[in-house]
């Protein structure tokens, strides 16, 4: 919301300076998000009159016009200019040699094809303005009652400050001058001037002069107000209208437009003129529209409507978007003799879905949107019959026609002064809570408790927090005393579960890899990509209703493609060496819901390229298989979950020979492999890409959390290395398990250390080394006692897996 400075101050006296006065607001919960002035003094930028106008000699195309700068003068200045919408008597902005306009152009006498130019005349965009319909690729026209010789800031108000203001949605009453008027007042303690009306005494009525309005629907639209304007005379507004509008960022177009726009920036009531003659049968009905209608706009625009939206309509056809747009059938035009002034009230959650459904904004459907005051229509209305007499534009008929069937009445709240101490931490008589409330036009009844109507322009007031809100800002917050928090607070404790995924986060960073943060929605597309069967549980995904895009549309039940995303969208960067990971949630449930999802936590890794550091015991290397099996196995053996295994898989998004399946007792903790070659043509990733999808509910079951705490050994250990050729078929878990129940206590470390398949080893086999360490807690270990253990491993590992020493 804009708000001019010096209109503010016609509506309430006040002595503070613009930025005082941007201070005070933004205390009182409007906040002024700028300040600034409409523009700069120009020496030599003044107005001037056209005297006398003819055809440059030399140049068809030129025009020289003889100018006077002041009332009953000769002329005394000659413009040479090429403007086509000047005529003898216009009243012009000239600017005189040496005044610099806001583009940094600098005004010279200079000659056109021998005829000396004094100056230039100014269209609106060279003054930095919007021009209005009659301006448009022109020199801006000023009013005829424009004074000569002024200086062109003082005639189209440059002297004014505008003040923006960032409102919250609950506040429309403030898109109004007379809005912002009330808060003012009730900081200053000043009285708010209120707009001159028409002021007839008429009773409303339902018709009358040929005029009928008819409301289907008073959910929608419970008042319709009209007035009926005769003998219109289109021109443009009058000056200080124009600057005023200009000031508050609309501009002027004609009269009858500008004085509704006026009104509706002044009062907050949004108003629309219907052409009279355009109207048929004089009947205005207001209804839903039907589906597929159609209308056209005042933007020349055909809008198709639903039977959500309200429509206004003659007998024959539709004439408005009711709080939206008028009909361009029924538009105010420079012919138009008489009006029908429309003041109305419509459903503001009716509004605002009309406007996302058409994709239309205005400044009235904003105002409607956030509220009007029932009880206000009809004092726009009047407002505008007065201007428009006031200027000579019109003539108001003496007739009101009003339907308000069921009147909106102010609201009663019981408010408690000792309630309002106890919340704010004040001690604010009883009486100066009277005074402020009364400050905002509310009424204010009884002692103690007080029972407050509220007017009906407020209706963000419901309940008695509301009036202890309104206490305090206007109170003043600054004046509220801080005060401790009193009280005994218990230390928080993070659950197991929050535990374990810090310590997830604190390791990986530690290791070099990067946390990122994807989105939880996804295509469906993806599960295509991933290879994953149609029966695949995957697939049971939760749809948006009302996706951003198609590539947006269903919730997420598997972290791999937006790990895939992450790690493709690095690498077309160039960004080759990545490790990243993910901690989130994944949406599991079948549609349509029959309750609230799964929302299982899980944690995705991803690698490409290569390891600059030698990481979780890794030495630097090509990024592979065995990196991320690594980095799982380290990871589950720091958050100490017991009885884990890697176990073969066949998951169909990962290499069918290069993947594993993470398990403990109770089932599959987790999957991690290579990513199918299939899967990354899908993405276009030429490179290898290994990722993990570990389940974290799992894994907190399992944590056992703490730091686990081991006396340094006294005694020496004894390294042995073990090379046996097995069955390229047996996993090396499974040896490892052999060789750490056969070891017995005193095995305290086993570590493969090479694996190797090739011209050494027969065909079919495979060649592990495993350094193992053996330490007693007690004593020295002997080499015999060492020696024997040692071969006991080897005969478990012949006998159970057929191993041969190699």
């Amino acid at each position: 919301m804009q708000v001019s400075y010096n209109w503010l101050q016609e509506l309430i006296p006040f002595e503070w300076t613009p930025q005082e006065l941007a201070e005070r607001l933004t205390m009182a919960g409007l906040e002024v998000e700028r300040v600034h002035r409409l523009g700069e003094k120009i020496p030599g930028l003044v107005t001037g009159l056209i005297t006398f106008l003819e055809k440059h000699p030399e140049a068809d195309d030129l025009l020289v016009a003889q100018m006077t700068v002041a009332k009953d003068a000769p002329p005394s200045v000659q413009v040479v200019t090429g403007a086509k919408n000047i005529k003898v008597g216009d009243r012009v902005p000239l600017a005189l040699p040496g005044a610099e306009l806001p583009g940094g152009n600098t005004i010279k006498e200079v000659k056109f094809r021998g005829v000396s130019s004094q100056g230039m005349m100014c269209s609106a965009e060279e003054l930095g303005l919007e021009p209005s319909p009659a301006d448009e690729g022109g020199i801006m026209i000023l009013p005829p009652d424009t004074p000569l010789g002024k200086n062109i800031e003082e005639v189209l108000g440059w002297d004014d400050y505008v003040l923006e203001i960032e409102l919250t949605p609950d506040r429309g009453d403030c898109l109004s001058m007379l809005g912002v008027a009330r808060e003012v007042a009730a900081l200053t303690g000043s009285r708010v001037r209120l707009p001159a009306v028409l002021e007839d005494d008429l009773k409303p009525r339902l018709g009358g002069e040929g005029i009928k309005v008819t409301i289907t629907d008073f959910d929608l639209c419970p008042r319709y107000t009209l007035r009926l304007l005769t003998d219109i005379k289109i021109g443009p507004s009058p000056l200080w209208m124009q600057q005023r509008l200009r000031a508050m960022g609309m501009r002027p177009i004609n009269n009858m437009v500008d004085v509704t726009n006026y009104v509706m920036l002044e009062l907050g009531q949004p108003l629309h003129a219907f052409d009279r003659e355009l109207v048929q049968d004089g009947e205005v009905i207001v209804r839903r529209a039907r589906t597929g209608e159609k209308i056209v706009t005042l933007d020349d625009q055909e809008r198709v409507l639903d039977e959500d939206m309200l429509l206004i309509t003659d007998p024959q056809r539709g004439i408005g978007i009711a709080g939206v747009m008028g009909g361009a059938d029924s538009e105010i035009t420079a012919h138009t003799n008489s009006a029908l002034l429309e003041s109305a009230c419509f459903n503001s959650t009716s509004i605002r879905k009309t406007v996302q459904t058409l994709g239309l904004r205005s400044e009235a459907s904003n105002r409607f949107e956030k509220g009007v005051d029932p009880n206000g229509t009809l004092r726009a209305a009047n407002r505008v019959a007065y201007l428009m007499e006031e200027m000579g534009a019109a003539r108001a008929v003496p007739l009101v026609i009003d339907v308000y069937p069921r009147k909106i009445e102010p609201l009663s709240i019981i408010l408690r002064p000792q309630r309002v101490n106890k919340i704010l931490g004040t001690e604010i008589p009883a009486a100066e809570i009277k005074r402020i409330l009364t400050s905002l036009e509310f009424t204010v009844t009884g002692d103690n408790p007080f029972t407050v109507s509220i007017p009906t322009f407020r209706p963000d007031i419901t309940m008695e927090q509301d009036l202890i809100e309104e206490v305090a800002r206007i109170y003043g917050y600054d004046r509220i005393r801080g005060t401790m928090v009193q009280g005994t607070f218990a230390p928080v404790k993070r659950f197991p579960e929050q535990q374990m995924e810090e310590k997830i986060k604190e390791l990986l960073t530690g290791w070099g890899c990067t946390e990122i943060i994807t989105y939880s929605f996804y295509s469906p597309r993806y599960f295509d990509y991933l290879r994953l069967p149609p029966d695949h549980p995957a697939r049971r995904c939760i749809p948006l209703s009302n996706p951003l895009s198609e590539i947006q549309s269903v919730m997420r039940t598997t972290a791999l493609p937006s790990m895939i995303e992450a790690l493709a969208f690095n690498l077309k960067h160039k960004n080759s060496n990545l490790a990243l990971f993910e901690v989130g949630r994944l949406y599991w449930g079948d549609f349509p819901l029959q309750g609230l999802p799964q929302e299982p936590r899980f944690l995705a890794l991803g690698l490409a390229g290569k390891r600059e550091e030698a990481s979780w015991k890794q030495p630097a290397r090509e990024t592979d298989f065995f990196s991320l099996k690594g980095l799982v196995e380290e990871l589950v053996r720091r958050l100490r979950i017991e009885g884990f295994s890697f176990v073969p898989s066949q998951h169909p998004s990962f290499h069918p020979g290069r993947q594993a399946a993470l398990r403990v007792e109770e089932g599959e903790i987790g999957v991690l492999g290579e990513l199918h070659p299939d899967v990354a043509e899908a993405w276009e990733v030429k490179e290898r890409l290994y990722l993990a999808e570990l389940n974290l509910e799992a894994w907190a079951q399992n944590f056992a959390g703490g730091i686990l705490y081991r006396q340094l050994p006294r005694y020496p250990a004894v390294a042995r290395d073990l090379a046996i050729i097995v069955d390229g078929g047996i996993s090396a878990a499974e040896i490892e398990d052999t060789i750490k129940k056969a070891g017995g206590d005193l095995l305290v470390e086993v570590r493969l250390f090479d694996h190797y398949k090739g011209d050494q080893v027969p065909a079919g086999k495979k060649s592990l080394a495993y350094s193992l360490l053996y330490q007693a807690p007690d004593r020295t270990l002997t080499d015999e006692v060492v020696s024997d253990l040692h071969g006991e491993i080897i005969q478990a590992l012949t006998k159970s897996v057929g191993a041969v020493l190699r």
